[in-house]
């Protein structure tokens, strides 16, 4: 890495984190509605050792307890300072992921620009909720699964599987891209490593470093609920069908706007606490069995719901998580400045999958967990209220394509002035 990087990096940090902390100083957001049982995941965590909460997993709560340690349990400022020096970090990590794949110092430097002054994901910075912390470790295993592949180290694919084995501690939906980051390590360690002993070493430590942060849901989940499984005991993904059914979409800065009746009833039964595994277990079927008949009622409604629940769910109305509706010019802006967002990455990621060094292993590849991530995010949240907050943590890979995209445009511009003249 040349100086000229390393000064950019640090600007785009800089920057970016000065950026944050005056969001936070001038839009200050209350702890309402999610955020108070992440607060409350926290304080049970200190107090009790190993607790897990049976729909909300430890990871995200894991990264505030030894702030509240340090600087006191009412200390929210410490964890937004926090999350602003992820998202900072998480510039920085755009910028280099964009050189890396496009070879391009400008390329990267727009995508970097782009996400320093981005409001999606700098404004959830003041908020107690996954979608910076998810954001951050999405853009590490990136940038570490290019490193190994790009240099097979030892040291690299450590840090490699424990991120990707953390990554769903965050964000319990995440799992199944992280197993499949697992097998194309494996199947990378296999085909690349002659030696037989080295080979099976790194692919029992990869596995054993992977599966490490579940050991916490291991012991948490059975000392608390008697079960011993590495995963959330409540089915969520029976849950947010069941919620999806009812309700289309959902406006997350309209919090408080009336639920329907079937959505309260759910959202109660899974928050109150469960006496039995087996009232757990019958909860479930219960509300996979009225699943089914409500789909069985109306398949084709419920296929048109889901197509349309894959592009609310990319929509972006508002950059405020808890202050309401707000003004119509303002959510104009941001629908406006989101849809040309993602048309922009798009085009990026078009312009530069057509070129020719993708057939280079590393890229080629990188260029298809992209797709593969995006397309899974898509398809899962349509299966969920789609909140249109679900996607913020894809948000830094769209930038680095957007970076692309806009240089593709403006030397189309240039080149149409050019032959003008």
């Amino acid at each position: 890495m040349k100086n000229k990087d390393r000064y950019i990096m640090l600007i785009l940090f800089s920057v970016g984190l000065t950026l944050r902390l005056l969001i936070l100083h001038i839009f200050p957001q209350p702890l309402v509605a999610d955020q108070i049982q992440y607060q409350a995941l926290v304080n049970y965590m200190m107090d009790l050792p190993f607790y897990t909460h049976s729909f909300r997993s430890y990871g995200f709560p894991m990264l505030i307890v030894p702030l509240y340690q340090i600087f006191g349990r009412s200390s929210y400022i410490s964890w937004q300072i926090m999350q602003t020096i992820l998202d900072s970090i998480t510039t920085v990590l755009v910028f280099v992921i964009a050189g890396h794949i496009f070879k391009s110092r400008k390329k990267a430097f727009l995508s970097g620009f782009l996400y320093m002054i981005n409001p999606f994901t700098s404004f959830y910075s003041g908020v107690l909720l996954t979608e910076v912390s998810s954001a951050f470790f999405l853009m590490l295993a990136f940038y570490l699964f290019i490193k190994f592949t790009a240099n097979g180290k030892l040291l690299t694919l450590a840090f490699l599987a424990l991120t990707i084995g953390y990554l769903p501690q965050i964000r319990p939906t995440f799992l199944p891209f992280s197993i499949l980051l697992l097998a194309i390590i494996c199947f990378r360690l296999f085909n690349k490593i002659v030696q037989a002993k080295k080979m099976i070493f790194y692919m029992i430590l990869c596995v054993m470093l992977f599966f490490l942060p579940f050991t916490y849901n291991l012991i948490g989940n059975f000392r608390y609920h008697g079960i011993w499984t590495p995963f959330l005991i409540d089915n969520l993904l029976v849950e947010n069908l069941y919620v999806s059914l009812y309700l289309e979409r959902f406006f997350f800065s309209e919090k408080y706007f009336p639920l329907p009746a079937e959505v309260d009833w759910i959202y109660g039964l899974y928050s109150a606490p469960k006496k039995s595994n087996e009232e757990r277990k019958k909860m479930t079927e219960m509300f996979l069995t009225l699943s089914k008949q409500k789909i069985l009622e109306d398949p084709i409604t419920f296929v048109k719901i889901r197509f349309k629940k894959m592009w609310y769910v990319w929509e972006k109305h508002f950059v405020l998580a808890y202050q309401g509706e707000g003004n119509k010019w303002v959510i104009g802006t941001t629908y406006l400045l989101n849809l040309m967002l993602l048309i922009t990455g798009l085009s990026g990621y078009i312009s530069e999958a057509r070129k020719k060094f993708v057939v280079e292993d590393e890229r080629r590849l990188f260029f298809m967990l992209t797709a593969v991530f995006f397309v899974y995010l898509t398809v899962i949240s349509s299966l969920t209220s789609a909140e249109e907050r679900y996607t913020i943590p894809a948000y830094p890979l769209v930038f680095v394509f957007s970076g692309s995209g806009i240089y593709f445009f403006l030397r189309k511009i240039k080149g149409y002035k050019n032959g003008k003249k």
